[in-house]
């Protein structure tokens, strides 16, 4: 068998996530003070189906409402971009894995900024309006220990206006932290941003969970070819990637050539 790829330090490892996100499950917390909030993701069955939490809105009554499903993705960077993960495990030999894109069952996703700064979409209008674009975005690969995972990056202005239900949250004006708006939002800021209050009412109109979406293999390939040539990462993942049977197609001999010739990232 032979060995897996050996990561140089500083490359993204699951383990390496999962402790980013443990250290900003507060944050979570703090957002949801007078609700009711379950966090379940170090339950590695309700990882598998995308669920970092259950959140039991209260009522005006004093009551619970039923839970809904939640997912936090945190964004240790601030790009005004997030990440939508199409695979999950791409290795050689083997299949690919699907991402949470089709896989998580949470009824919305909330993706955090460094920033301080936090947008919360609704899955199923995520996969309707974003997943059929999927292959028109940019691209970015995490280089784990034997395995790439492939995301497509999205701006976050461009979610903003394509998602009805999305929502743009800042922690510092909650806080009544003063700052200037990025210029990149700030066109989105009048109709899109709102407070935690209201965050709240638009989530108890909203769904409790989401169903996965299927896709075949052949799918999958599809888009990794579509996407390899727009991804951020190529130079330094170059040596996973020509192990990779997806980028061995004829498609994509001129994006392997350049993988290789490349000795810096793309954004350097």
């Amino acid at each position: 068998m032979p060995k897996p790829y050996s990561l140089p330090s500083g490359y993204y490892t699951m383990s390496g996530q999962l402790q980013v996100e443990s250290q900003k499950k507060p944050l979570a917390d703090l957002l949801f003070l007078t609700h009711q909030l379950d966090d379940v993701s170090s339950a590695l069955a309700h990882r598998k189906e995308g669920t970092d939490f259950f959140l039991s809105l209260r009522t005006s009554a004093g009551g619970l409402e039923p839970p809904l499903r939640g997912e936090n993705k945190f964004e240790d960077q601030n790009s005004g971009r997030m990440c939508l993960e199409v695979v999950s495990v791409d290795r050689s030999p083997g299949g690919l894995v699907p991402g949470w894109l089709y896989t998580s069952q949470a009824a919305w996703l909330l993706s955090w900024f460094t920033t301080g700064e936090l947008v919360a979409m609704r899955m199923d209008e995520i996969r309707s309006i974003l997943l059929p674009r999927i292959t028109s975005f940019s691209a970015t690969t995490a280089g784990n220990r034997g395995y790439l995972t492939w995301n497509a990056l999205v701006d976050i202005a461009q979610v903003l206006q394509l998602l009805p239900s999305a929502r743009w949250l800042d922690l510092r004006i909650e806080l009544g932290q003063e700052f200037r708006y990025d210029p990149v939002l700030a066109g989105v800021a009048e109709n899109k941003l709102c407070s935690v209050d209201e965050l709240v009412e638009l989530m108890r109109k909203g769904p409790t969970e989401s169903l996965p979406v299927a896709v075949t293999q052949e799918e999958l390939q599809r888009q990794v070819r579509a996407l390899a040539p727009k991804d951020r990462c190529r130079a330094r993942n170059a040596t996973m990637r020509d192990s990779l049977p997806w980028l061995r197609a004829p498609s994509a001999p001129a994006y392997r050539a350049q993988a290789r010739a490349t000795l810096t990232p793309a954004w350097a």
